[in-house]
């Protein structure tokens, strides 16, 4: 179990998301290009999975550890559940994952 990590390791500034739509679904990617870097605690009003692509992940989901991913693993995440994931080694590639139907919700909201 760990805790979740201090803010010291948020990002200074956060990467640019690469956004792709395909087969119904919508793919937000960060990379991580440092080992310990963190993206900050947030919610969604949708469920969605987040794939680790490249290197290794922690993620937290409602203040409590959920695992340690490596490429080709999820972290599933539930709806309004605040979670943070901070990268274990450089170039993680984190990619959220969720049906375009929430993606369109989260436009219509100013939030995409």
């Amino acid at each position: 179990m760990y805790p979740l990590p201090d803010r010291a390791h948020d990002l200074a500034e956060q990467p640019l998301p690469l956004i792709e739509e395909a087969a119904g679904l919508y793919f937000r990617s960060l990379l991580l290009k440092k080992s310990g870097e963190i993206v900050p605690q947030h919610a969604h009003d949708h469920r969605h999975a987040t794939l680790v692509g490249s290197g290794m992940a922690r993620g937290w989901a409602a203040g409590t550890w959920i695992g340690d991913t490596g490429p080709g693993q999820a972290f599933e995440i539930e709806v309004g559940a605040e979670h943070v994931f901070q990268a274990l080694a450089p170039n993680t590639l984190l990619i959220c994952a969720h049906d375009i139907a929430s993606a369109d919700s989260l436009e219509k909201k100013g939030m995409r």
